[in-house]
């Protein structure tokens, strides 16, 4: 898999499990923190480790954006849990 930096912002494989918290939004208790693949501000890519709360979160309403999977990334998931089941 080839990331292009202008187009990701992070990237991780998930097991069906998270893949479940991102499409429904709805944390899990015993989830554990995530090795993803992100874009630092050099726009090189680096590892790093990211809460599982992010698979969770929401953009807000108003005010400032939050770290959180995108809403057509939600809508991917979901439609590949569809498939497999």
């Amino acid at each position: 898999m080839k990331l292009d930096a202008d187009e990701v912002g992070a990237a991780m494989w998930l097991d069906q499990h998270q893949a479940n918290i991102v499409a429904t939004g709805v944390m899990v208790e015993g989830t554990v923190d995530l090795d993803v693949i992100v874009v630092n501000k050099q726009r090189c890519f680096e590892e790093q480790q990211l809460s599982s709360r992010v698979l969770a979160a929401l953009a807000p309403t108003s005010g400032q954006d939050i770290e959180r999977v995108s809403t057509g990334t939600r809508y991917a998931v979901s439609s590949w849990l569809r498939s497999i089941v």
